[in-house]
């Protein structure tokens, strides 16, 4: 039975929380309900800057960043600040490394299908360790999902490193400037 002595009602923003507790807007996520939906909103700033930018200038990465941007928004979604930037700082790099090897895979199926079992396998384990890390597990896998659905030519994976991890860090920079 975990421990359910906290300074915190509903969220703990170390990474070893073991459960989710249900926050009272609807049931969801766990936090209270005014900080969740200001995070959310918060989390969304650093994703239309990048798609403005991107899609408005007719920028060469097409959405990159912001896809990154977006994927790196879920770990540390419920903390406060620095932790989430933190836990946003940590998988960024992931996020870049899952992309490259999306592209990389993608080239064939059986290859594009080993390498997200693979990842989803890792991503599982994480779960293990805790609940934050697990999330940042189906973040990573997510990327690499997302990578492989664009079917780039395997000279554009050192391309999806970069713009990856430039989008996911865009999301760190905003939780420090918050």
């Amino acid at each position: 039975m975990p421990d359910r002595r906290s300074t915190s009602r509903l969220f703990n923003a170390s990474g070893r929380a073991r459960e989710l507790r249900a926050s009272p807007l609807f049931a969801i996520g766990p936090s209270e309900p005014g900080p969740a939906i200001r995070r959310g909103a918060l989390l969304a700033v650093p994703i239309g800057l990048a798609l403005i930018v991107e899609l408005g200038f007719n920028a060469p990465t097409k959405g990159a960043i912001a896809a990154g941007a977006l994927i790196n928004g879920f770990p540390g979604m419920d903390a406060p600040a620095k932790p989430r930037a933190g836990w946003q700082a940590a998988t960024a790099p992931f996020i870049g490394i899952a992309a490259f090897l999306a592209v990389l895979s993608s080239q064939t199926g059986p290859t594009a299908v080993l390498a997200l079992g693979l990842c989803g396998l890792l991503a599982g384990y994480c779960f293990a360790v805790s609940l934050r890390l697990a999330i940042v597990g189906l973040s990573v896998t997510l990327a690499m999902l997302i990578a492989q659905g664009l079917f780039l030519p395997a000279g554009e994976a050192d391309a999806a490193l970069l713009w990856g991890a430039i989008g996911a860090l865009t999301q760190v920079a905003w939780s420090l400037i918050v």
